[in-house]
């Protein structure tokens, strides 16, 4: 089960990570000038565009309890093996 929720969170976010360069990668093939292509990234990934950062903080959210769930079953091994 560990090695499963491993590939899970490896997988999960690594496709968040690409659906997020692929954003990327159309804007800067949409946009009519270089200028606009790096205004639209500035403003996008801003560390100031809470939306931005909830909206991936949502994604990566299954990633990260499997992370837990992963960790939490590797104390409880340790436990019960002491």
């Amino acid at each position: 089960m560990d090695k499963t929720l491993t590939w899970f969170f490896y997988i999960w976010g690594g496709f968040v990570v690409l659906l997020n360069l692929i954003g990327i990668a159309g804007s800067a093939l949409t946009s009519p000038t270089f200028s606009d292509f790096v205004s639209w990234l500035q403003d996008t990934y801003s560390p100031f565009n809470l939306w931005n950062w909830g909206l991936n903080f949502v994604l990566f959210l299954p990633a990260f309890g499997a992370y837990a769930w992963r960790e939490k079953r590797r104390k409880r091994d340790l436990s019960i093996s002491d």
